[in-house]
């Protein structure tokens, strides 16, 4: 047996969900449970918790899991807990409202002393401080689709037996290649996706301790 000491971040989080799945509990209790997992492992734990018949408690900044998985939503704001009568759409609205009425009361205290251009410039820097790392990371979502259909065409290629006789070997020759190369595209592609989503997290994780 390895120890689990040399484990990666992913590896660890996998033989934690492992350790779970084995003890069949009536009650998870997640606290961003798909950081460190790779896109596939995302969507069997998501595919999992659809199917677990327990209760679940989840803490996250991954909106798809949120989505996929969980009927109430609650909200932690100013000492207290709360059901929240709404979606993530309903809550990014909340936030808007939140963060509007933060920016004016904001901007009516610098104005006492001058500086109510700075509060608005101050105020629009916060409302787009995530909006480079979403973007980026929609791009690569939309770069790992692309890449997986490429991938798919080539795999549906080469499961046709009519590529592996000795007149098509060339042609066989350059599809292994490309094969070798999509995926190597495709795994670089994933971590650049893990390494912005858990920047992005980060930074949420930040500002909302602030």
């Amino acid at each position: 047996m390895d120890p689990i000491l040399k484990f990666s971040g992913g590896e660890k989080a996998r033989l934690a969900l492992a350790i779970l799945v084995w003890k069949n509990p009536n009650l998870l209790l997640l606290d961003e449970p798909t950081n460190h997992l790779d896109l596939d492992m995302r969507h069997a734990l998501a595919v999992a918790l659809q199917s677990f018949s327990g209760a679940v408690v989840l803490i996250s900044h991954d909106r798809h899991l949120m989505r996929s998985t969980i009927d109430n939503f609650y909200l932690v704001a100013e000492g207290l807990v709360s059901e929240f009568d709404g979606d993530l759409e309903d809550y990014q609205n909340y936030l808007a409202d939140l963060s509007g009425k933060s920016d004016k009361k904001g901007e009516c205290d610098l104005t006492s002393h001058g500086n109510k251009k700075i509060a608005r410039q101050e105020a629009a820097e916060h409302r787009q401080s995530f909006a480079p790392l979403t973007k980026k990371i929609r791009l690569l979502e939309s770069e790992i689709d692309n890449t997986n259909a490429i991938l798919r065409s080539i795999e549906l290629k080469l499961a046709n037996p009519s590529v592996y006789e000795p007149m098509e070997k060339d042609r066989l020759k350059k599809l292994i290649s490309d094969q070798a190369l999509t995926k190597s595209n495709l795994i670089d592609l994933e971590s650049e996706w893990l390494d912005t989503q858990e920047i992005l997290e980060s930074k949420k994780k930040l500002k909302n301790e602030n």
